[in-house]
């Protein structure tokens, strides 16, 4: 490169302008070469001295000032083996100020590229920073390629927020987040303006949602919400070593979920349904188990909205298993597991009834089936078989409690054999009575009926015919055998007016 040449004068402004400042350039030394360094200052004291020495008395203007023209000069270059190439000092301006309008301002090469100290270190930028990277994509970009060194170390001995980093949005509302290591070894993640932890995660790796101390692997103080297609909570078997994909029927693993307005749990099928719709409830596609805890019994309460529990079903010992009522009956039906014998407490209303056993004359294949005899009344009978005596006479005993019990006595006789007339002499008296022929030594079937008359008796007495409440009549009991739709039983829920 060719020599840029003299300058004209040294005190007035000059027409040598190599920088193209305008107005041209002052100033108060020059050099110029085209071979080596134009300018070079040397000094031997140590710590204060200076090869090259610039001060500037002004508001505005500069100690030293450098300028290159070409692409890989440099306006001011500083060297040292061991030491510092380049020290600028101010008191309240810049110490040193880089700048070149399409190249790069300032280069540093060393083991310790820029050393600056002061209270605070402030750059400015109109574009991207990036620290091992050319290209920066964001305004600071650190790229330590393939080495595994750290990035970014922020460390403090303090107790607040000096090895944090705060992340600040002024638009809107404003909101100023942040995260710091604590002094308890937390991890905590903090809403800065309520100076509230939102997130912590402590020494042992629990995390904490709405707590600074969590409890389990993780903890949440307050609701947990999940939505989505995959929306739901799954949780595995302890015993498991690893996760289950398809737990299949072993129930290795299990998952809450909400499908169609129902709750569900599933283990590799849906294995149970909660629907809060009529006629919904709890669906178990099995059978469950109720298992005695700390209660008197195992069983399942029946409570009605409003007027609490009503009703148990369970058992009621180790051997009997029943219906509970809270009313004056409690346990309104009892039947001994291990006989089968069934006790009710109360009325009994049935539409028909009676034995179904294996047939006396081929039990390996038939069944034999009988009717209850049905009275409208409650009615009672006792049957036997007597012979007349020399006299023509026979005396039947009825049990002790037969006039206590019953009331409106019938009798029927029969001779067996032969003729005969048979009658009854004197009605029944003392639980007994007389049975007389017209001759001796007949055999007589009889047969007596009372309606009962204890206390129970009279204060249920059966009602025969009796008229269909309102809301039952166009109802049946028994529609189909009406030619009736199911849904006109009277036991089918009606749906809501409106």
């Amino acid at each position: 490169m060719a020599s840029i040449g003299p300058p004209a004068t040294q005190e007035g402004v000059s027409g040598f302008d190599p920088a193209q400042e305008n107005p041209p350039l002052k100033f108060g030394v020059w050099g110029d070469t085209s071979k080596g360094h134009a300018v070079i200052g040397s000094s031997g004291k140590p710590v204060t001295g200076a090869g090259v020495f610039g001060v500037n008395v002004t508001n505005s203007g500069v100690g030293v000032l450098g300028h290159a023209n070409g692409d890989n000069a440099a306006g001011v270059a500083g060297f040292s083996s061991t030491g510092i190439g380049v020290s600028g000092t101010s008191t309240s301006g810049t110490g040193v100020k880089a700048a070149s309008p399409s190249g790069v301002g300032l280069r540093t090469e060393g083991a310790t590229g820029i050393v600056a100290t002061g209270t605070q270190v402030a750059g400015h930028f109109s574009g991207d920073v990036g620290i091992g990277t050319d290209a920066p994509s964001a305004a600071l970009e650190i790229d330590r390629g393939q080495s595994d060194d750290i990035a970014l170390l922020l460390k403090s001995s303090g107790s607040g927020w000096g090895s944090g980093l705060q992340l600040t949005n002024e638009a809107g509302e404003g909101c100023t987040v942040g995260m710091r290591p604590g002094t308890d070894g937390a991890w905590h993640f903090t809403d800065v303006l309520a100076d509230t932890d939102r997130l912590v995660i402590d020494a042992g790796g629990r995390i904490g949602v709405g707590t600074d101390t969590p409890r389990l692997p993780l903890h949440v103080e307050g609701a947990l919400h999940s939505a989505g297609d995959s929306a739901g909570l799954s949780f595995e078997d302890r015993s498991a070593g690893e996760f289950i994909e398809d737990p299949g029927t072993g129930g290795g693993r299990w998952m809450w979920y909400a499908s169609e307005g129902s709750a569900r749990l599933w283990s590799g099928t849906d294995r149970l349904t909660i629907h809060p719709g009529q006629g919904g409830g709890l669906d178990v596609p099995r059978r469950m188990r109720i298992r005695q805890g700390d209660d008197g019994s195992a069983g399942v309460w029946l409570n009605q909205k409003g007027v609490g529990d009503r009703a148990f079903i369970g058992m009621l010992d180790d051997d009997i298993v029943g219906f509970f009522g809270v009313g004056a009956v409690k346990w309104g039906l009892r039947m001994n597991v291990n006989s089968g014998e069934t006790t009710v407490i109360g009325p009994l209303v049935k539409a028909g009834g009676g034995f179904k056993i294996d047939h006396p004359l081929d039990p390996a294949h038939r069944y034999l089936s009988h009717s209850f005899v049905e009275s409208p009344d409650m009615t009672n009978l006792y049957d036997g078989t007597v012979v007349t005596d020399e006299n023509g006479e026979a005396t039947v005993e009825l049990p002790g409690y037969f006039e206590a019990l019953n009331r409106d006595y019938r009798c029927q006789l029969t001779p067996m054999g032969e003729l005969a007339i048979a009658a009854v002499t004197g009605g029944v008296r003392d639980n007994s009575f007389t049975i007389r022929t017209d001759k001796p030594g007949v055999t007589v079937f009889w047969q007596v009926t009372g309606v009962r008359q204890d206390a129970w008796a009279n204060a249920n007495r059966i009602t025969p015919e009796e008229e269909k409440p309102a809301a039952e009549r166009y109802r049946y009991l028994y529609p189909e055998a009406h030619g009736q739709p199911a849904g006109k039983s009277v036991f089918a829920p009606v749906a809501a007016a409106g």
